[in-house]
């Protein structure tokens, strides 16, 4: 989408957002997860996602995970967002708890908007 630009989106164990500043504290940035044994349930990770939008629109965003077969393993509730104005700032923040993860490789969180992919990150599961 070329009215959309992705200023960060990133993967961590954990999100403190203050709500009268909205600013953030991003705790354990990673990409990999390394186990014993696969499968795995990986107890709990976050994503966020900042991005400016520059002009009005009204927006749909989800988060989607797939594996490294490409198959849809995880998606998140998608948020409806009103734009306002030119240059608005975005910021979504989704929680995940017990997430199966039953293949190794290189798997895809995905930033949907309007049903397009609008960015992805790689997220490695691996056997150590």
């Amino acid at each position: 989408m070329e009215n959309i630009k992705i200023n960060f989106f990133v993967i961590c164990k954990e999100v403190i957002m203050d709500k009268d500043s909205n600013s953030l504290s991003l705790i354990s940035i990673f990409e990999n997860i390394t186990s014993k044994s696969i499968p795995i349930t990986y107890p709990k990770f976050s994503i966020v996602v900042n991005f400016t939008v520059f002009k009005s629109t009204d927006l749909k965003c989800s988060i989607r995970v797939n594996n490294p077969s490409n198959e849809e393993i995880l998606k998140s509730q998608e948020f409806s967002i009103k734009t306002n104005g030119e240059n608005q700032k975005i910021q979504l923040l989704n929680h995940f708890i017990n997430t199966p993860f039953n293949i190794e490789g290189i798997h895809l969180i995905n930033l949907i908007i309007n049903n397009d992919e609008v960015s992805s990150i790689p997220l490695t599961i691996k056997k150590n």
